[in-house]
């Protein structure tokens, strides 16, 4: 992960390996450090945990997607899913299986994209908000899986890995919308935190219990785990990053892509007025970033306090709409995205206040939070929803180091 100008962009993780078809042989010296043995590993990648595919990926894709989910007797709930970036902003995507940084070392998923079934997903919101507290934020890899990636993965693995990758004969966690593989990232730095193993490792340093690891990397682990059971989470006995969620069982294996499931939310066409509304509220908020930005980086705090307020005023909801109007408005457009757009808005308030107070420090925090805020709605929602409206543009400053260490620093 990277960070400029004090907003936060996520690029995968800082450590890894990749090893070949056998998996890794892992053991500890006298230090308790882990050392990779020679037999399977091809190490030539220090970043991300691969494997080498039993079959090519792409011939296991096709069959998978003609193939059928298990059918499965009793009742169930309806199911219920839901975008989890909408539900905490501390909550942030690395969705590995959207692009090569994976076991399998190439996508899977379309786009990066999580969602959970809606009591999962305000589990997760609230062990963000606890998580805060403490200086940390979630990192998600994956949560709903459809069917016919696990199949992949079950038919990609070689049998010593096959504990690690769920049965498609049964379905995933994953695939009832109830499971989430996460880790923790340091709210300071941006930075994903370490953990005695990597994800979707196939060694024993990935179980939850492992003793080995540092101290700190233990630490983690554990923060992790306890903070995810007080909600209702319970850790995977061979990996410390996957958790389900109680009552899992009561939710049906789904096999409905990305696509079908953004399709299903997105409902009624909006009104000629209400898209109106939407659009001008976008093209303002992207002009009064630019502003914004510039006058945290010359100091300007009063410029600071009236954006920050006038992007406040121009929440949607708050305009003047009549009631149908309103009823309108809920029924066309995604409930994550409104969602979005409130906390978006109430982000501008705290900027305002910050700029009021003159307090450079968290003008730079809140700007960063409404930056990946903006961009993670626009990138969800907007391209697909209104015609015209690309994703917001970056301030063009961006990329000058003198300008980095402006925003960071506060010139008065």
């Amino acid at each position: 992960m990277n960070r400029k100008y004090g907003i936060s962009v996520f690029g995968g993780v800082v450590f890894g390996l990749v090893v070949g078809f056998a998996g890794p042989v892992f053991g500890q010296d006298e230090a308790g450090s882990e050392s990779a043995q020679a037999q399977a590993v091809e190490a030539v990648d220090e970043r991300f945990f691969k494997i080498e595919p039993v079959r090519p990926v792409a011939e296991l894709e096709a069959e998978a997607q003609q193939a059928s989910p298990p059918e499965e007797d009793g009742d169930f709930k309806d199911s219920d899913l839901v975008d989890i970036t909408a539900y905490g902003d501390t909550i942030k995507l690395d969705v590995r299986y959207a692009g090569s940084n994976n076991f399998l070392g190439t996508p899977v998923y379309s786009s990066a994209q999580a969602f959970l079934q809606r009591p999962a997903a305000e589990a997760l919101g609230r062990i963000a908000q606890q998580l805060q507290a403490q200086g940390y934020g979630l990192l998600v890899h994956d949560a709903y899986r459809p069917w016919y990636v696990t199949k992949i993965f079950w038919d990609a693995t070689p049998e010593s890995g096959k504990k690690f990758v769920a049965d498609p004969a049964k379905g995933s966690r994953h695939n009832r919308g109830a499971a989430v593989d996460l880790t923790l990232y340091d709210l300071a730095s941006g930075e994903a935190v370490e953990m005695p193993g990597l994800y979707d490792e196939m060694s024993e340093r990935s179980y939850p219990d492992y003793p080995g690891g540092s101290d700190l990397q233990r630490q983690h682990r554990d923060l992790l785990r306890r903070t995810m059971e007080v909600e209702g989470f319970t850790v995977y006995e061979y990996e410390w990053w996957h958790f389900d969620f109680l009552g899992w069982q009561q939710y049906r294996v789904q096999n409905d892509t990305f696509e079908q499931l953004n399709t299903a939310a997105a409902g009624p066409v909006l009104s000629p007025k209400l898209r109106g509304l939407l659009v001008q509220e976008m093209v303002e908020i992207q002009s009064a970033m630019q502003v914004v930005f510039s006058a945290i980086v010359q100091g300007n705090h009063a410029t600071v306090a009236q954006q920050g307020q006038a992007i406040h005023d121009s929440f949607i909801m708050a305009q003047s709409l009549t009631e149908q109007d309103r009823q309108d408005l809920v029924a066309s457009v995604p409930e994550g995205f409104l969602q979005m757009d409130k906390r978006f808005h109430q982000l501008a308030a705290s900027l305002a206040k910050a700029g009021e107070q003159k307090d450079t420090q968290e003008q730079v925090k809140v700007f960063s939070w409404m930056t990946e805020s903006c961009v993670a709605c626009h990138s969800r929602y907007v391209t697909d929803r209104f015609d015209g409206l690309s994703n917001p543009p970056l301030p063009q400053s961006r990329g000058h180091s003198e300008d980095k260490e402006s925003l960071k620093e506060g010139h008065h």
